[in-house]
């Protein structure tokens, strides 16, 4: 059940986090900036800033620093928000069905697992939203589903 509640929830919660900082943040500095660091950066950090009410230590927030960074470099290859979206909400999935038992932002996991969070979290984490890409990358799709993002015009 909570697996199903889950799947059916956290997508919207990624489209929601995705549509706000790789959608209107990441387009606002486009339109501001060419300086292509300031279009990881500044997304990055505020996405990390938005995790800090949760509590969470230096791995989580250089993991979500991380995992901002792979997100825009993802919207900006793709031209669109599709692929973020989905490899947002796989790396959310499986946080809430693997999480840490310690973990202030997935304490309720379906299988628990106990210790602080490390190392290996964050590159189990990046290495999901990685596999979505690879997957992603593999499926044959038209060039009309490319379509252009303002903040990256070349």
């Amino acid at each position: 059940m909570a697996f199903g509640v889950a799947l059916l929830l956290v997508p919207f919660q990624a489209a929601a986090e995705e549509f706000s900082y790789r959608g209107v943040v990441l387009q606002t500095l486009g339109r501001a900036t060419r300086a292509r660091a300031l279009l990881y950066v500044i997304p990055g950090i505020l996405f990390a800033a938005m995790h800090s009410s949760q509590g969470v230590g230096a791995w989580i927030y250089a993991e979500v620093f991380a995992a901002s960074c792979f997100l825009t470099w993802l919207v900006m290859r793709e031209g669109n928000l599709a692929a973020a979206i989905g490899a947002h909400a796989g790396n959310n999935i499986s946080a809430v069905v693997f999480g840490n038992a310690d973990s202030p932002i997935y304490p309720h996991a379906l299988f628990l697992d106990s210790g602080p969070t490390t190392m290996i979290d964050v590159l189990c984490s990046i290495g999901t939203m990685v596999a979505f890409v690879v997957i992603w990358s593999l499926v044959d799709r038209p060039a009309a589903d490319r379509h252009g993002f303002v903040a990256v015009s070349t």
